[in-house]
């Protein structure tokens, strides 16, 4: 069993990190097989590699859950990863100097629940307001709606987040094993209620509101 394993989530080739703690894994490999050959496929065992086109990198979180036995799961993207706090590192001219690694993350998570993506802040406009105005705000609405159905006590923390202009997005985190699983556990029936008809609603909502929802 590894300690620690962060997906990169990637569709195309790409420099990946060195350091140990890192997968790439190749999301949608079931729908283009021969994009990267050589890498771990999303379509492996209990997968959602299918449904990539809908889902995003959200496939890739599904495949960590279901195959991935660490201590210490996460996802990041392959152009979008982790740095590290260490301030000798953030001076580093390669950008891939930079990441957190797996000592890091082991000290990190010894006292939090989780490791995050940098907080956006929208400084003028609410979260709701923010993704109205690049999207579909209905979205919101209907995934309101749905966590009054299925889990009502979120309601106060959604509609703190809709009011507020800070939000952790990119569905980037890194979470003990056990509060990872019960995540995507969570997670999984609330993406697959969304809009059962909409495959736009569903990707666009969890990919920018992701972690926070």
């Amino acid at each position: 069993m590894s300690q620690i394993i962060v997906a990169v989530a990637t569709h195309k080739p790409y420099k990946m990190p060195d350091e140990p703690i890192y997968l790439p894994l190749h999301v949608g490999a079931e729908l283009h097989p021969d994009a990267l050959p050589d890498m771990q496929g999303g379509n492996t065992r209990d997968n959602s590699s299918a449904l990539n086109a809908s889902y995003s990198e959200l496939t890739g979180l599904y495949w960590l859950w279901k195959n991935c036995d660490a201590q210490y799961k996460g996802l990041v993207h392959y152009r979008r990863l982790l740095g590290s706090a260490d301030k000798s590192k953030q001076h580093q001219k390669d950008p891939y100097e930079k990441l957190v690694d797996g000592p890091e993350l082991l000290t990190l998570l010894s006292s939090k629940d989780a490791v995050l993506a940098k907080q956006r802040n929208y400084y003028i406009e609410t979260v709701y307001d923010h993704y109205s105005h690049t999207l579909d705000g209905s979205q919101l609405d209907k995934m309101r709606s749905i966590l009054s159905e299925r889990c009502p006590e979120y309601l106060p923390a959604w509609d703190g987040l809709m009011k507020s202009t800070r939000v952790h997005v990119f569905n980037m985190f890194v979470m003990p094993a056990a509060t990872f699983d019960a995540y995507c556990a969570w997670l999984s029936p609330c993406s697959m209620s969304l809009d059962r008809g909409s495959t736009q609603a569903r990707w666009t909502l969890l990919l920018h509101v992701g972690l926070d929802a």
